[in-house]
């Protein structure tokens, strides 16, 4: 989230101790900016496509369960870096509970760099060109489609 509303002070003193946290920091010097581009243009197959890759290439299904619920078949075993449960984002609780972001782009960051600390990887090794983000754009507008459906729902 935008932490905007605080003064520079406040914001900085909240960079200083987030790195705190995480004392090897440095060892990794400064931090790319990651090239994600522009959204390529979405058309009919995009959703099927996203699907597709979802619950099969990518097997985010596994997780977060075939409709989004975070009740995929390995969800109860999942540990972050400290062997503590971690559960899957159900998507379908809506865009605000997103933890990397409620945006398109958001996602296909999260699914170029993974989470560290947690079981959600890096999918970027499995692209056929790691310049060619579409199939990662599929996957999100898919992943918004399920949040969509369950919002439908209520």
């Amino acid at each position: 989230p935008s932490f905007g509303y605080l003064p520079e002070e406040d914001r900085w003193a909240l960079v200083h101790y987030l790195k705190s946290l995480y004392p090897n920091w440095a060892k990794f010097g400064a931090p790319e900016v990651l090239a994600i581009g522009a959204e390529p243009p979405e058309d009919s197959a995009s959703i099927e496509r996203g699907k597709a890759l979802y619950e099969t290439k990518f097997n985010c299904a596994q997780c977060h369960g075939p409709l989004g619920h975070g009740d995929g078949p390995k969800a109860a075993e999942l540990r972050d870096a400290w062997d503590r449960p971690i559960p899957p984002r159900d998507f379908t609780l809506g865009v605000s509970l997103r933890k990397a972001g409620w945006r398109r782009v958001d996602t296909v960051r999260m699914l170029m760099t993974g989470v560290p600390g947690t079981p959600m990887p890096s999918y970027v090794d499995q692209l056929p060109d790691p310049d060619n983000l579409a199939e990662f754009w599929d996957v999100a507008r898919y992943v918004e489609h399920l949040t969509d459906l369950a919002r439908q729902e209520k």
